[in-house]
């Protein structure tokens, strides 16, 4: 007569022989007027954000893992200029070969991420040919670079990508105990910015 097999064992060979199901996509959303989409990495949950006052089309979205409180996540933030004529381009051209040798628009960005995070470090960064500006620190506590708290609890990367009618930056914060293994999660939500046109 045959011994009856141990439940423990028979759960796990038919766990075995069942299909493992994937897990489900993160759900891209687009900004129809701009054509700026995000696709948040696994575990994170984007949501449209009303984009602050501005005169050019804007788009803002939030990424968090549902866990996070407010404080802590993504926003992804993009302000665009109007499409322009040939007549237009050719001003820009020209002005644009005045002012070489000027600040390069990394060094302006720079200056106005410093209002509100105290830079620890800054470098070039480049994704499919677009170039960006990397930033990691600090967040001011009163946006007052000069006489601001410095909130060393939280830590901040921003990456601001140029692109050929606006910027797109993509602010990640949290604690500063969690910055070094979240890096690879903010990386991935930089990694699903894309724009359409």
């Amino acid at each position: 007569m045959m011994k009856p097999m141990p439940m423990l064992v028979l759960v796990a060979i038919v766990s075995l022989m069942l299909p493992v199901i994937p897990a489900p996509s993160a759900e891209t959303i687009q900004d129809e007027a701009t054509g700026l989409s995000v696709t948040p990495p696994h575990g994170y949950v984007v949501q449209r954000e009303t984009p602050p006052l501005v005169i050019h089309a804007g788009a803002r979205f939030s990424l968090r893992k549902p866990l996070d409180p407010p404080s802590i996540g993504c926003t992804v933030e993009a302000q665009f200029l109007p499409s322009i004529d040939e007549t237009s381009a050719a001003l820009g051209r020209a002005l644009s070969t005045r002012s070489k040798g000027t600040t390069s628009w990394r060094d302006k960005a720079l200056l106005q991420i410093m209002r509100e995070v105290a830079v620890q470090s800054s470098r070039p960064y480049s994704r499919d040919g677009i170039e960006g500006l990397e930033v990691e620190g600090w967040p001011r506590q009163d946006g007052d670079a000069a006489a601001s708290r410095i909130d060393r609890t939280t830590r901040m990367r921003v990456v601001v990508l140029k692109l050929g009618n606006g910027y797109t930056s993509v602010t990640c914060r949290t604690a500063a105990a969690d910055f070094a293994s979240r890096r690879a999660e903010f990386d991935a939500v930089v990694r699903g910015v894309k724009l359409s046109r």
